[in-house]
């Protein structure tokens, strides 16, 4: 009788150690690690400017090219850099602006509807991604961010696209990683990474480059 009595008294103690581990991983990952609604995160936007690196490859050959995003109240303002030149949008309430420079030319600018350039937004390319799963969160940037995958869907049946992309929890995009497949055969992979972010915004980076 002591001898069972000792027995159950240590079965207790170990199914109370993993009820108390289990209510800790509870804890952790109700607190952190369990992703929120992707619809919530995605309509969170706060005043921010980010720089971010793009990595394509294609046919064996690498491209690199450099974008950034800045909000700050009702304006916006997207620019990105590569061998072919130079983008820029603007956003500044009801109106928006679209640059371009060819390399070692000049900025000429025109006006377009803010329709029309809110589709140039990274987040707005989130909206066609299907089949949407949590993955791991990732730490990028020093930002902590909540990561999906899924597919977008296309009209030929051959050809298919996977997607993987990170918000942090207020909205702020830090990844966005496509693959695009041939009848199973890797075509092209394009990679965004966020590379740095300031919460402070400076009002330089909505000025035009040339009037439109």
């Amino acid at each position: 009788m002591p001898e069972s009595r000792g027995v159950g008294i240590g079965k207790l103690i170990i199914v109370g150690i993993l009820v108390a581990a289990a209510l800790i991983a509870f804890m952790v990952l109700t607190q952190r690690g369990q992703p929120p609604s992707l619809q919530d995160v995605v309509k969170g936007n706060p005043d921010h400017y980010a720089e971010y690196t793009i990595t394509a490859e294609m046919g064996g050959a690498v491209r690199n090219a450099s974008l950034y995003y800045a909000k700050k109240g009702q304006r916006e303002a997207m620019g990105a850099k590569s061998e072919q030149g130079e983008t820029k949008l603007v956003i500044n309430g009801g109106t928006a602006y679209y640059c371009h420079a060819p390399p070692g030319g000049q900025w000429k600018c025109g006006a377009i509807s803010v329709e029309e350039a809110r589709k140039y937004r990274l987040k707005e390319f989130l909206a066609n991604i299907r089949n949407v799963t949590p993955l791991s969160p990732k730490t990028i940037a020093g930002q902590y961010s909540y990561c999906w995958g899924g597919v977008i869907p296309t009209k030929t049946p051959a050809v298919s696209i996977k997607a993987a992309f990170c918000l942090t929890p207020s909205g702020v995009l830090t990844r966005l990683v496509t693959q695009t497949s041939v009848q199973g055969r890797v075509l092209q992979r394009m990679e965004i990474n966020l590379d740095k972010i300031s919460w402070e915004v400076p009002d330089s980076v909505f000025e035009l480059p040339a009037k439109p």
